[in-house]
C-alpha cells in the first residue's frame, strides 16, 4: 500500500509539473504543486509510523506468546509427571493390598505408630488366637509386642478399647511356668499380673486386658480370639 500510494503522489506531481501555466515560473509552480502533495507526504508519513509501530509490536507480541505456551508446556509436563508418579504409586499399594489379602491381612490395618519410645500397631478390629496375632505382626514387618516396663503399658494403654484383651508375646507353652519372650526367645523381666494370676490350667498365652486401670496381664487359652498388638523396631509403614 505504502509503494501504491508513492508511485500514485510520483504521477500526480509529474502530472503537476507538466500543467503548469507557460508564463508561470518554475519557483511559482513547484509551491502550488508542494501545497498540493503536502497531505500526502503527511500521510505517507503517519503511515510509515504505523508500519514500523507493527513491525516492531507484533514480533515481541508473538515471541511473549509463544513464551507463554512454552512455559504453560511445561507446567503441564511437570504436572503430568507428578501424576504418573502417582499412579505409579497406588499401583504399589494396591499390589501390596493384594498381597496382603492374599495371605489373609485385613485391608484396613494402618501404619505402626510411635508411642513413647516404640513403634506400636494396636489391632482393634480384627480377632485372632494368639499364633495367628504372631503371624499377622509378622506379615506386618513387626513381631508380637514385647512389654518391658510399666512406662511402656503406659505409653498403649490409651490406645487399648475397654474391658478387652490383647495378646501380648508371652507364653508358657514350652515349659509350665516358665514364661518367655517368643519375639526374643528369652525369659520375660517383666510381667505386670492381675490379682490371683497366672492361673495356668491349659492357659499357656498372655494376654494385657483393660478390665482394670492401668491395664494388667492375664494368662488365657492360645486358641481364644483376642486382639492383639504389633511391635516394630523402626517405624513401618505397610501401605506402601
Amino acid at each position: 500500500m505504502r509503494l501504491l500510494l508513492i508511485f500514485f503522489i510520483f504521477l500526480f506531481v509529474k502530472s503537476c509539473f507538466s500543467s503548469c501555466d507557460v508564463g508561470e515560473s518554475p519557483p511559482e509552480c513547484a509551491a502550488y504543486c508542494f501545497r498540493v502533495v503536502k497531505p500526502c507526504l503527511s500521510y505517507l508519513d503517519v503511515l510509515q509510523n504505523r508500519v514500523n509501530a507493527y513491525e516492531s509490536v507484533v514480533p515481541s507480541d508473538i515471541l511473549a506468546r509463544v513464551s507463554l505456551t512454552d512455559t504453560k508446556m511445561d507446567i503441564l509436563g511437570r504436572q503430568m509427571a507428578v501424576l504418573q508418579e502417582k499412579e505409579e504409586d497406588y499401583q504399589k499399594k494396591i499390589i501390596k493390598l493384594k498381597d496382603r489379602l492374599a495371605k489373609g491381612v485385613p485391608s484396613h490395618f494402618g501404619n505402626f505408630q510411635k508411642l513413647g519410645q516404640k513403634y506400636y500397631y494396636v489391632e482393634k478390629e480384627l480377632r485372632e488366637t494368639w499364633h495367628g496375632a504372631v503371624k499377622k505382626c509378622h506379615e506386618m514387618g513387626g513381631f508380637l509386642v514385647s512389654l518391658q516396663s510399666q512406662q511402656e503399658i503406659d505409653a498403649i494403654s490409651g490406645k487399648l478399647k475397654e474391658y478387652s484383651g490383647y495378646w501380648i508375646d508371652v507364653t508358657d507353652q514350652f515349659k509350665e511356668g516358665v514364661y518367655v519372650s517368643i519375639s526374643t526367645g528369652l525369659g520375660t523381666t517383666f510381667l505386670k499380673w492381675d490379682q490371683n494370676e497366672p492361673s495356668q490350667n491349659g492357659e499357656q498365652c498372655v494376654e494385657i486386658h483393660t478390665y482394670k486401670e492401668p491395664p494388667v496381664m492375664n494368662d488365657n487359652v492360645c486358641s481364644n480370639k483376642k486382639y492383639f498388638i504389633c511391635e516394630s523396631s523402626a517405624k513401618v509403614d505397610d501401605t506402601k
